[in-house]
């Protein structure tokens, strides 16, 4: 389990159903869909196209995937998590990522701050940890 995935689970945030899908009417338009339940995702599948335009055979198979760790995400959780200083270095093609004596490495930015968020997590406020669940959802 990597960093953003502990996080994830951390939070208590399930696995979806995800796959990409053809939503589009005329046009192929491939859509990253994530479902809480298999019925949404069966519904969804229903609805593509995706029969006539994917080369995949198991377009209609899901994957469990939490939801995507985007940089809005990102973004919003240094907000909560920097109640002070903070520092992000890079060298070497390594992220460095501090706040307060808390320091995160790793080679990519997102599992660095997923690490920072996890060693933190303990130390996070009941409202802290809701507002990173529903930023995460």
């Amino acid at each position: 389990m990597n960093e953003i995935e502990k996080m994830y689970s951390n939070t208590g945030i399930k696995l979806k159903y995800s796959g990409w899908l053809d939503m589009g009417d005329l046009d192929t338009q491939m859509t990253h869909i994530q479902c809480d339940t298999k019925e949404e995702w069966d519904e969804c599948v229903f609805m593509s196209r995706s029969s006539y335009s994917s080369d995949d055979e198991n377009y209609d198979k899901p994957k469990m995937e939490y939801p995507t760790f985007t940089a809005e995400k990102q973004i919003e959780l240094i907000k909560i998590l920097a109640k002070g200083e903070v520092k992000i270095n890079n060298e070497d093609g390594e992220y460095e990522f501090s706040i307060f004596d808390t320091i995160s490495d790793f080679s990519s930015f997102e599992e660095s701050l997923a690490d920072l968020t996890n060693r933190m997590w303990q130390d996070l406020t009941e409202e802290e940890r809701k507002q990173i669940k529903e930023i995460l959802e």
